[in-house]
C-alpha cells in the first residue's frame, strides 16, 4: 500500500515522493518552496488557486487504505520595510582622513552601517534616532597605501564612498555611493629667520693731480 500527495496549480498536476503506507495513522506532506514545475515563487493567486488532494494505491485483496483529511499550510513570510540609504559626498587632504556620514530612511536608531571607500571596508557605526550614522577619522587609504590625488566617482563597492545596510526582520537592506575627493596637500615652510639685505655705498673724493713748473 503507498500514497502521495497530489496539486494541481496553473502549470499542471503534481505529485509528491511515493510513501509505503503503515498500519497506524500516520501524517505525510510534501514541501513546495516555489510554484510545482517552475523556479518562480508563490504568488497569493497561484496559493488561492491551488487544488490538494492524495493519489492512494490499490492494496492488495483483502486491504483497504483511507484518506482521513487533506490540508495546505501557507508558510508566509511578510516582506520587510523598504529602506532608502544616502551617504554624503565626503573631501579630505592626500595622506589625511575624512569624516563618513549615511542617513537610513525611514530614520530608525541602532542599526548598523558599514562604510567603504574604493570597496574596503573602513568600518561601521550605529544610526542615532535622525537616521545619521557617522564614521569620523577614516584613513585615507587603499590596501595600506594612500589615495593619489583627485575624485572618485561613487559607484557602490567600487570606486568613491559606499554604505551598506544589511538588514533585519523588519527593515530591508539598502546601499549607496558618492563621490571621493582627495585634496593636494599644501606645503608648509617654517624655520626660516626673515633677513634684511643692506646696501653698503662708498663715495672717495675725487683727487685732482697736476704738474707744477720747477722754479730755478
Amino acid at each position: 500500500m503507498s500514497a502521495r500527495t497530489a496539486v494541481k496549480t496553473s502549470s499542471g498536476t503534481y505529485y509528491g515522493a511515493e510513501t509505503t503506507l503503515t498500519t497506524s495513522w500516520n501524517s505525510y506532506s510534501t514541501v513546495y518552496s516555489t510554484i510545482p514545475g517552475t523556479a518562480n515563487p508563490w504568488t497569493w493567486t497561484e496559493v488561492n488557486g491551488l487544488e490538494a488532494g492524495v493519489a492512494l494505491r490499490k492494496p492488495a485483496a483483502g486491504n483497504t487504505s483511507h484518506c482521513d483529511q487533506v490540508w495546505v499550510v501557507v508558510d508566509y513570510t511578510p516582506p520587510g520595510t523598504p529602506t532608502t540609504l544616502t551617504v554624503a559626498a565626503a573631501a579630505g587632504t592626500y595622506g589625511g582622513t575624512v569624516d563618513l556620514t549615511a542617513t537610513l530612511s525611514p530614520a530608525v536608531a541602532g542599526k548598523t552601517v558599514d562604510f567603504y571607500i574604493n570597496g574596503e571596508s573602513k568600518g561601521s557605526a550605529a544610526t542615532l534616532a535622525s537616521g545619521v550614522a557617522t564614521l569620523n577619522g577614516v584613513a585615507l587609504t587603499v590596501g595600506g597605501g594612500p589615495l593619489s590625488v583627485g575624485t572618485y566617482t561613487g559607484t557602490y563597492n567600487t570606486s568613491g564612498v559606499g554604505a551598506s545596510f544589511a538588514g533585519d526582520a523588519t527593515y530591508e537592506p539598502s546601499t549607496s555611493a558618492a563621490d571621493l575627493t582627495v585634496n593636494q596637500e599644501e606645503l608648509t615652510v617654517s624655520g626660516i629667520t626673515p633677513t634684511t639685505r643692506h646696501t653698503m655705498v662708498v663715495s672717495m673724493p675725487l683727487l685732482t693731480l697736476a704738474r707744477r713748473p720747477s722754479r730755478e
